[in-house]
């Protein structure tokens, strides 16, 4: 071999370690999974948390179907009815302590994530109309405080049709009172 050969060949073989350039490429791609990763979870645990308010949702539906059956009822409860808690709005957990909805339903449905929000029922013996989707709070409604819209969405897409405004699912969005997700157990106050 020729001198300039073998400096050539001793110059790469005695290489130690990684130019600025490979590191920072390595340190680029550390951060673009990362930020996959850190997406990808986030949108895991909306999922879960949309689920579960779909669950609550469905647990509640059946156990006031259950509760109407036994009582032999054609008509759903006044939310002020006395023969629920006797206040307007009533919480559910309400509800299940003061009477047969505990047969069941022994507690209200688990929402990890959203624990600041609570289940309540509500029955103005208003009447809502599909086609004209004007108010979120009309007909028989159990609802969910305490929802982003996006979770919201994620409900919706699941028990109905993707709008948030019209529908089996619908959204409130209130500084006042919080944003507020129904679920429309009858249009009217007949079951």
């Amino acid at each position: 071999m020729t001198a300039k050969g073998t400096a050539l060949s001793h110059r790469f073989a005695s290489r130690d370690g990684f130019t600025i350039v490979e590191l920072l490429i390595v340190i680029v791609v550390i951060g673009i999974l990362a930020a996959i990763t850190i997406f990808a979870y986030n949108n895991i645990q909306d999922r879960a948390r949309a689920n579960s308010v779909v669950v609550g949702f469905k647990q509640i539906d059946k156990a006031f179907r259950m509760m109407a059956i036994e009582q032999d009822r054609t008509t759903w409860w006044g939310d002020a009815s006395a023969s629920l808690t006797g206040t307007s709005n009533p919480l559910i957990a309400d509800i299940i302590t003061a009477t047969t909805l505990k047969n069941y339903l022994q507690k209200v449905p688990a929402t990890p994530g959203l624990d600041n929000g609570f289940w309540w029922y509500d029955n103005d013996n208003d009447t809502y109309n599909p086609s004209e989707c004007l108010a979120s709070t009309t007909g028989v409604n159990i609802a969910f405080t305490n929802v982003s819209q996006k979770i919201a969405l994620q409900v919706d897409k699941t028990l109905d049709d993707g709008n948030l405004s019209c529908g089996k699912v619908r959204f409130n969005s209130s500084s006042t009172s919080g944003d507020r997700i129904f679920y429309l157990l009858s249009e009217g106050p007949q079951i």
